[in-house]
């Protein structure tokens, strides 16, 4: 089923990526989001009950232009267009029928070395701070969740057993590490 939406609001475009039957796909569709308003004669009803009508516009801009100038009996204005696409697009497939798609992950772990870092006191310093990036890399591993392999580059030269879903690659320091084909 469904994998991601994005809404382009400047060109009332939904951006549809999808797994049907194993095979991914994408597409561009035409769209732009609607509300329901109070009135007397309404074919729909409110969550309240009230007599609705659906109202649908041409463009993003137009719709959202009336949600801005309106939001007295106004229903699903509030939704997020990405939300209101996809309730729209699959509320007709039953619970049992949804197959979640097979997503492709990878799990990145990156080791830094800090225990040459002191503070002023001489006292080895806390834990290092992502952002500062003030501890050289020396260990990255990455994961791949469908295979179970996993790559690992070192800085320092292994010799230990690693098992056979793991491949290790001695890495003399951050910028040099030749990588050739991976297992990934």
């Amino acid at each position: 089923m469904f994998k991601n939406v994005y809404y382009d609001t400047k060109n009332s475009l939904i951006y549809l990526w999808e797994q049907v039957n194993g095979v991914n796909s994408n597409r561009r569709i035409n769209w732009v989001p609607y509300i329901y308003s109070s009135t007397p004669n309404g074919t729909f009803q409110t969550i309240e009950g009230l007599p609705a009508e659906k109202k649908t516009f041409n463009t993003y801009s137009e719709y959202y232009g009336f949600c801005k100038n309106n939001s007295v009996n106004v229903y699903e204005n509030s939704v997020r267009p990405e939300i209101q696409f996809l309730a729209e697009h699959y509320h007709t497939i039953p619970d049992e029928d949804i197959i979640p798609p097979n997503l492709l992950i990878y799990y990145i772990d990156i080791e830094v070395n800090y225990g040459n870092r002191v503070d002023k006191n001489g006292k080895r310093s806390g834990f290092p701070n992502a952002k500062e990036a003030l501890d050289p890399v020396c260990l990255i591993s990455v994961r791949d969740s469908q295979t179970g392999n996993t790559v690992v580059f070192g800085e320092k030269e292994y010799t230990g057993n690693i098992d056979e879903d793991i491949t290790y690659l001695h890495c003399p320091d951050e910028q040099d590490c030749s990588v050739g084909s991976l297992p990934i």
